[in-house]
């Protein structure tokens, strides 16, 4: 994971040279190699039975994706806020308040809000919500007014990552054996930390195109712009797996559950 940081953090400073190459074919290589000593190993450090199962791959790679863009949405942001808006650092962290707000008492209530209207039910609509407050975000520019392109999306954000991460968790630990129930906690906070590091390299690698030319607030902006419509590309991605893996196999254990509750009352 840190070749894949470094290589594609490097290709936006140094372009995609030889030694950006060769650090990211590295990264491939060492990755695979350790996905054979894992098929080995007798007491391995990633099972990956754990992949065996729809949803728990789909929750993955998922969440890999939704954490990329939320963490380059607070990455670029900032950038934004000091660069483009010229706020000071203290000024700045105190316009990330909106995208707080509404995040903690959002997450607390999601238990309730699936009981009553059901796992897939809440996560795509967080996801949804995600998409819509980062295309928002995407046309900020210079000049633009703080609390209509960066305050009311970053509400938006606050919303959707109290509705999306809580279901995404208990998606990849669904249905894993009881030997196998930390490893699997182990791999929803390996996913997050992916996200949070390549996910990010990749976003600052994206957000570095098409910039030649560009000085001072014009090239953070260009650059702020190009990553948040990554962002966009990242949750429509996670919306789509969550739409083909999570959402098909959380129906199947809701029918399965049914029907056993239903064979009960009968019985």
């Amino acid at each position: 994971m840190g070749a894949f940081v470094y290589g594609f953090i490097r290709s936006a400073q140094a372009g995609w040279d030889t030694t950006t190459f060769a650090t990211i074919v590295a990264a491939i290589f060492i990755l695979c190699a350790f996905v054979l000593i894992e098929r080995r190993a007798s007491q391995p450090i990633l099972p990956l039975r754990l992949f065996s199962d729809m949803e728990r791959s789909g929750a993955y790679a998922g969440r890999a994706l939704y954490i990329s863009a939320m963490v380059g949405f607070f990455f670029f942001t900032t950038l934004y806020l000091q660069q483009v808006a010229g706020l000071r650092p203290a000024l700045a962290g105190l316009a990330f308040v909106p995208a707080t707000m509404l995040h903690v008492p959002i997450a607390i209530i999601v238990p309730r809000l699936i009981r009553r209207f059901g796992h897939n039910t809440i996560l795509i609509t967080g996801m949804l919500i995600g998409i819509v407050a980062m295309v928002w975000l995407s046309r900020a520019s210079v000049g633009s007014n703080y609390w209509t392109a960066v305050a009311l999306p970053m509400i938006l954000i606050g919303i959707s990552q109290g509705l999306t991460l809580s279901p995404l968790t208990s998606s990849g630990v669904a249905r894993v054996a009881r030997e196998d129930a930390g490893a699997a906690s182990g791999a929803v906070n390996v996913a997050h930390q992916i996200g949070s590091s390549v996910g990010l390299g990749i976003l600052i690698a994206i957000a570095a195109i098409g910039s030649s030319g560009l000085t001072g607030a014009d090239l953070t902006a260009h650059r702020v712009s190009h990553a948040f419509d990554a962002g966009t590309i990242m949750l429509v991605a996670t919306l789509l797996i969550s739409i083909f893996t999570i959402v098909p196999a959380a129906r199947r254990q809701a029918l399965s559950q049914e029907e056993a509750a239903q064979a009960k009352c009968a019985a």
